[in-house]
């Protein structure tokens, strides 16, 4: 599936026209409508938008990527450099990693439950 494929599939899905695709994302209708039909590509910035409107990676609509990734946003920047270390670590790590995390997870969901 190229991008237009994908672009049209989203906008679908979202039951949107392309005049309200166009609107919500910033865009021309006739651009929009090339980008569709693959007589256009989009620049950088308007592909992060519709990505982000959206709630995929842009590697989804650029790439052969058969599933949709959500983009999460890590805001505190010391931990986003921990999870690209542990990225690094190898499997048996990540896994003890991953179990803290989803245990330390589930405590504060059960904390925010009780109170």
């Amino acid at each position: 599936m190229d991008l237009g494929d994908k672009i049209n599939q989203l906008q679908n899905e979202k039951k949107l026209s392309l005049d309200m695709l166009a609107a919500d994302i910033d865009v021309a209708r006739s651009i929009l409508w090339k980008y569709e039909k693959g007589q256009a590509v989009p620049s950088d910035e308007v592909l992060k938008r519709i990505a982000s409107f959206f709630g995929v990676s842009a590697d989804y609509l650029l790439f052969d990527i058969t599933e949709k990734e959500n983009i999460t946003k890590i805001t505190d920047k010391n931990l986003l450099k921990q999870f690209e270390e542990i990225d690094k670590m190898p499997e048996d790590k990540r896994v003890l990693i991953k179990r803290f995390l989803e245990m330390a997870i589930n405590e504060d969901k059960i904390k925010k439950m009780v109170s």
